[in-house]
C-alpha cells in the first residue's frame, strides 16, 4: 500500500501535544491536532505537524503524530528565539511581540499598520517581485507568489510532504501553499472564522487588517490552495461567490463522547475567549452587572493586554476569571455550567459551541449563530445584537427548568448528529487522498468537487 505524507500545520497547537506547555491556543488549534490524530490512525498516510518552535526537541512522536518545532517560528520565550532563527525570522517576531504589547494599540494602529506591512514589501519573493500590483478599478490582480521561507521549505523536504494542511487564512498559509507550490505538492486550507472570507481579502493591496493579516497574500491563499474546506454553509456560498472557490464543508469536529453533568451545574454563565475586539469579555461584565444574582465564569486567553487588564480591574463580585484552563480539563468546567454565553461578533463554527453541546449546555448568543443552527434546534437562542434581549433569553432559560432541559437535549443531539470526529475526519482522509492521487502537474488546480465525489 502507498504511504503518503501529510503535514498539519497550526503553529500554536504545541499544547495539545504537550500537556506540561501553558502556551496559549484556540480552537483552530483544537481542531488541527484532532483531525491530525484522526487521520494518523490510518495505515496509508503518515502524518506530520508543524508547530511554532517551544524549545522542545525538534521531533516528537506523539500519539502517532511526528510533532516538528518549525525554527522559522520560535515562540516568545523559548530558547529557540536565540538559537533557531535567522535574524530577519527574529526581527520579525520581536516586532510583533513589542506591538502586541502596546498598552494604546487601538489607537497607534493607524500609523504602526504601514510600518508593519515594510518587512513583507522588502523580502524576496520565489521567482520574482514579491510587491502586488493591483487593477487601477480594485478588480483581483496577478502578483508574485509570497516568500517561500527556507525553513517551511527544509521542513517539507525533510517530511518528503505529498499534501499539506493548513489553517486559515493568514500570512503563515500564503507562506506554505507558496511552499507546496515550488514544491509541487497539494495544499489545502481550511477556513476557519467567517473572517477569513472578508472584502479585503478580495484584492491585491498592502493593507493589514487588526490580526496582522496582508490582504494580497490572504488573496493569493484564497486562490491558489489546491483545495479549500470549509465549516459552514454559509462559508460555501461566500467562498463561491466573493472568491470563485469550491469548499467542501467539513464539519468542524468534536469527540462526542457524553459528558457527565458537573454536581449542581454550579456555573450559571460561562464565557470562553480571548481578551480581544472580537471575543468582546467586556459584554460579559455588563450581563454580570445586569444580573447580580447569577454566578458567572470567564475563562480569558491573554491576546490585548490593555482590554484584558480592565476586564480583571472592573469585573464584579459575582464573576470568577480564569486566563487559562488546560485542554484537559475544559471537559469538566463546561460540565458544570448551565449556559454557555458567546459575545462575538463573528466566528466560524466556534469550537465553545462544540464543547457546550458534548456536555449540554444551551448557547445564548448575542450575534454569532452558524447557519442559523440556534434558531432551527432550539440548541440556545440568538439576540440579534441585543444585549437587553441576551441578558432577558439567559434568565429564562436559568429559572426555567423544563425549557432548560429541552434546550439541553437539543443541542446535545444536534452536535452529536452534525459533528461528530470520526465523521469529519473520514471527509479529510478522502480530500487528502484525492490530492495525493493527482497527477502533479494538476495538483494546483484541483476541483473540491471532483476530488470529494470519488
Amino acid at each position: 500500500m502507498k504511504t503518503s505524507n501529510v503535514c498539519f500545520v497550526a503553529l500554536y497547537a504545541y499544547p495539545l501535544f504537550d500537556t506540561a506547555s501553558r502556551a496559549p491556543f484556540g480552537g483552530s488549534e483544537v481542531r488541527a491536532a484532532l483531525l491530525a490524530r484522526l487521520v494518523a490512525a490510518k495505515d496509508d498516510l503518515t502524518v506530520h505537524f508543524f508547530v511554532g518552535h517551544h524549545g522542545a526537541a525538534d521531533r516528537q512522536l506523539i500519539d502517532d503524530v511526528l510533532v516538528h518545532q518549525h525554527p522559522g517560528y520560535p515562540m516568545i520565550g523559548a530558547p529557540a528565539l536565540i538559537a533557531g532563527a535567522s535574524a530577519r525570522t527574529l526581527v520579525r517576531r520581536l516586532a510583533y511581540a513589542v506591538w502586541a504589547r502596546l498598552p494604546f494599540r487601538r489607537v497607534l494602529r493607524p500609523v504602526v499598520r504601514p510600518l508593519l506591512a515594510l518587512p513583507h514589501r522588502l523580502r524576496p519573493a520565489v521567482g520574482g517581485t514579491e510587491a502586488p500590483q493591483a487593477e487601477a478599478d480594485g478588480a483581483t490582480a496577478e502578483f508574485a507568489e509570497p516568500c517561500c521561507a527556507s525553513e517551511t521549505a527544509a521542513l517539507l523536504e525533510r517530511c518528503a510532504a505529498d499534501v499539506v494542511v493548513t489553517f486559515g487564512v493568514n500570512d503563515v498559509s500564503a507562506e506554505t501553499i507558496a511552499c507546496c507550490r515550488r514544491r509541487g505538492c497539494a495544499s489545502v486550507l481550511c477556513i476557519g472564522s467567517d473572517s477569513d472570507l472578508a472584502d479585503h481579502f478580495r484584492f491585491a493591496s498592502e493593507e493589514v487588517d487588526a490580526w496582522g493579516r496582508t490582504s494580497w497574500r490572504g488573496q493569493y491563499a484564497l486562490a491558489h490552495a489546491s483545495a479549500i474546506v470549509v465549516q459552514t454553509e454559509w462559508q460555501r456560498q461566500r467562498l463561491a461567490e466573493a472568491f470563485g472557490r469550491d469548499g467542501l464543508i467539513i464539519a468542524n469536529p468534536v469527540v462526542t463522547d457524553p459528558v457527565a453533568p458537573g454536581e449542581g451545574r454550579d456555573i450559571d454563565v460561562l464565557w470562553v475567549g480571548k481578551s480581544d475586539g472580537c471575543k468582546r469579555p467586556e459584554l460579559c461584565l455588563e450581563l454580570a452587572r445586569a444580573l447580580p444574582n447569577r454566578r458567572f465564569h470567564m475563562v480569558m486567553t491573554r491576546s490585548d493586554p490593555t482590554l484584558h487588564e480592565t476586564v480583571l480591574k472592573e469585573r464584579p463580585a459575582n464573576v470568577t476569571i480564569d486566563d487559562y484552563v488546560p485542554f484537559s480539563e475544559i471537559d469538566g468546567l463546561f460540565a458544570r455550567a448551565r449556559i454557555l454565553v458567546s459575545t462575538s461578533t463573528l466566528e466560524g463554527f466556534p469550537n465553545t459551541f462544540l464543547q457546550a453541546g458534548k456536555a449540554g449546555v444551551p448557547i445564548a448568543s448575542l450575534v454569532v449563530d452558524p447557519d442559523g443552527f440556534l434558531t432551527a434546534t432550539g440548541s440556545g437562542f440568538v439576540a440579534a445584537g441585543d444585549m437587553n434581549a441576551l441578558c432577558a433569553g439567559i434568565e429564562r432559560l436559568v429559572s426555567d427548568e423544563a425549557a432548560w432541559l429541552r434546550a439541553s437535549d437539543a443541542v446535545r443531539s444536534y452536535i452529536d448528529r452534525t459533528h461528530n470526529a470520526g465523521r469529519a475526519a473520514e471527509g479529510l482522509v478522502r480530500l487528502i487522498r484525492a490530492c495525493a492521487d493527482e497527477p502533479e502537474g494538476d495538483k494546483q488546480s484541483s476541483s473540491v468537487a471532483t476530488l470529494a465525489s470519488r
